[in-house]
């Protein structure tokens, strides 16, 4: 773990609770329920984005079922570190995204999946810009996509398949996720709002839906 220069193991579960509580219990992330194929794709890009190029260290917020940071640190040997605020996940760090204890610049990468849609949009930017603040070269999100698409696979012979996702270009009223308080094309969250967030806070590298999980929305910012 790459040092924070604080105490992250005294932090209280009081004082987390006074910000935000924890909105999925361990049982959660149980295989059976939580990692269903698409996620799977999805681990493949948060690791093929965290790894272009390969950096000096990573944070993730929000330890989630832990395979992105196991494949860092025992296949990758990346040094990694985690901060959430549920203490039965066993984060490096406890502590919130809209506060994180760690100093200006202290990792070259932050990430954060699957986790800013279970916090008020209110504190998106918040949470980004703390991201953006203890990063030194770049940071990786993604957040659910709940617009409708169109989508292309042709494959014929002697020639590379072809996938492309469109997605539509409007907001619809849909059942949110688990514990989601806002996705990109609800109602109210455009995804015109989160790229203009994004850009005030780095520069956008990439933006886009995985052809095989397109419910995933994955940014990249660079400093």
């Amino acid at each position: 773990m790459v040092g924070s220069g604080v105490d992250t193991k005294t932090e209280t579960n009081q004082h987390m609770e006074q910000q935000f509580k924890k909105q999925e219990d361990k049982e959660h992330y149980r295989f059976q329920g939580y990692s269903y194929p698409g996620r799977w794709v999805s681990y493949y890009w948060q690791i093929a984005c965290t790894l272009d190029p390969i950096p000096a260290s990573v944070l993730e917020v929000g330890v989630g079922d832990g395979v992105f940071g196991r494949y860092l640190e025992e296949t990758a040997h990346v040094p990694y570190t985690s901060v959430d605020i549920a203490d039965d996940l066993h984060p490096d760090i406890l502590g919130s995204i809209t506060d994180l204890p760690i100093a200006n610049d202290t990792y070259d990468t932050a990430c954060c999946f699957q986790v800013l849609e279970h916090l008020p949009f209110e504190v998106f930017e918040r949470s980004i810009k703390e991201l953006s603040r203890v990063a030194q070269r770049k940071i990786i999100i993604s957040v659910p996509d709940c617009r409708p698409y169109f989508k292309f696979q042709i494959k014929l012979p002697l020639f590379p398949a072809f996938n492309r996702i469109i997605k539509l270009p409007f907001t619809h009223r849909v059942r949110l996720g688990s514990g989601h308080q806002w996705e990109i094309g609800y109602p109210g969250f455009p995804l015109e709002r989160v790229r203009e967030i994004l850009g005030r806070h780095g520069r956008l590298m990439r933006d886009f839906v995985p052809v095989e999980n397109p419910y995933h929305h994955f940014f990249v910012l660079e400093k």
